[in-house]
């Protein structure tokens, strides 16, 4: 199966998602164009230009994704379908992490001030943008192919923070907006749609398949960490000074030892021995010393529930000739039956969801249209992130995500990547319909996709 093909075949299991033929045609046309108009600001008017409709006006592009009844989880649920032959383990493992999304209109819906995390740590800028909850299947290629770990986006939420009353608000509504924070936090977003994707497994026959999300320390948080759900897991990176005991061993009633410690107490204490793995990390496999310590509890953040803490050692590496070490690691989960070396490998693995906001942001424009109304400014963004999962994993259907010199796509200089970037699978599309055309009947393109992939970059 040749790249195009396997775009193609995706694009198709997105049929049921849509009440008409034409809508569905429409979604196509408009994924196959959001691939060829690399180059362009990401507008809905420039999109509609790829496909070929130079002389009509773009107001069909916008009744799409304002007016037409379809929703973001059926585009995903396709490409979870696609993922799951590839975990063999007994669980899926989901990187999660939020992401701002820079806009410049004051009254585009959902839209607020955020930390720029961009922004030097000794001075905090701020931004005007959306906020997006992404999970990313972590596909572990090294396991089949030898080449690094995948991020699929599999779900893209709109996560606006809470407004803030003003100065002449009432009690009553600083009441209201201290109980609304709570309950429509990112971590409470989190938590919702966890429970969400697990239903849905659930519903496809995947009963038995964990899912291990795996998080950033803003979701180490006794509402993520206690969300109560069979299937469900979470590992997450902690403080090096979270407060942290044992159980109570013949001290009466009591229940949490009065010996505490913390990770980093772990990590200095020479009683625990580290022990030493060989993990997939950086395109090769590296040997990192790790300590774990079983039923751990945190008794003011997860009360009784048993956690397991994992210290990474500092990773040594040379720089201007000098030998120096990397911040060690510090994490936690409730995870009590997976092998530790398999949850190092996975929180290894989610650095890949960063290379996911890389290229939605500077590649395929995620944010860039300029749209205000509310369905369109959440469902716009998810669906070019949708478009942007199948194509890699297309590149994982057709060629197991691995380059190779005969695919001819960088100058003869350049060195040998180990996989394809967004870039070079989105010309492959190009070259691959302009060498082959005969594939136009054989996959029922339509004359618009045929404009989008073969629009030439500028």
């Amino acid at each position: 199966m040749s790249l195009l093909e396997a775009f193609i075949f995706l694009l198709q299991l997105w049929r049921p998602a849509f009440s008409s033929k034409r809508s569905f045609n429409s979604a196509r046309e408009y994924a196959c164009a959001m691939i060829g108009a690399f180059g362009l600001k990401k507008t809905l008017s420039n999109v509609s230009i790829s496909t070929g409709k130079l002389d009509e006006k773009p107001s069909a592009i916008y009744k799409f994704f304002s007016l037409l009844k379809w929703g973001p989880e059926d585009l995903f649920n396709p490409i979870i379908q696609n993922c799951l032959p590839w975990f063999k383990k007994g669980y899926i493992a989901i990187g999660v992490d939020d992401s701002k999304f820079k806009k410049t209109g004051k009254k585009i819906p959902n839209t607020s001030w955020h930390r720029d995390p961009m922004s030097p740590k000794f001075h905090v800028n701020l931004i005007w943008g959306l906020r997006f909850l992404q999970f990313s299947a972590l596909v572990p290629l090294y396991d089949f192919f030898g080449a690094p770990c995948r991020a699929i986006p599999i779900r893209f939420i709109d996560a606006p923070p809470v407004k803030k009353p003003g100065k002449k608000a009432s009690d009553k509504e600083r009441e209201e907006y201290v109980q609304a924070k709570m309950t429509h936090s990112l971590s409470t977003i989190f938590v919702n749609h966890a429970k969400k994707l697990r239903e849905y497994l659930n519903s496809i026959g995947q009963a038995s398949l964990r899912i291990i999300f795996v998080c950033d320390g803003s979701f180490c948080n006794t509402v993520c960490l206690t969300m109560s759900m069979v299937g469900m897991d979470i590992l997450a990176r902690c403080k090096k000074n979270a407060v942290l005991c044992f159980a109570a061993q013949d001290e009466g009633r009591r229940q949490y030892s009065k010996n505490k410690f913390n990770p980093e107490n772990v990590r200095q204490d020479e009683s625990i021995p580290y022990r030493k793995g060989q993990f997939f990390y950086g395109g090769q496999h590296r040997a990192i010393r790790y300590k774990e310590v079983k039923n751990v509890l945190w008794q003011r953040v997860t009360k009784s529930l048993p956690l397991r803490l994992i210290v990474i050692a500092p990773i040594p590496y040379e720089h201007g000739g000098r030998k120096n070490y990397r911040e060690p690691g510090y994490l936690l989960t409730t995870d009590l039956v997976t092998p530790v070396e398999e949850l190092i490998q996975v929180y290894l693995d989610r650095l890949q969801i960063e290379y996911n906001f890389r290229d939605e942001k500077s590649v395929f424009g995620v944010g860039e249209a300029q749209v205000r109304n509310e369905k369109s400014v959440t469902r716009e963004p998810a669906f070019t992130v949708a478009v942007y999962s199948a194509l890699l994993l297309a590149s994982i259907m057709s060629h197991g995500d691995r380059y190779s010199e005969e695919r001819d796509l960088l100058p003869k200089w350049r060195k040998v990547p180990i996989r394809p970037s967004c870039r070079m699978l989105m010309k492959e599309l190009y070259n691959e319909l302009r060498n082959a055309p005969e594939k136009v009947i054989k996959l029922k393109l339509t004359e618009e996709m045929i404009h989008g992939i073969m629009r030439k970059v500028a």
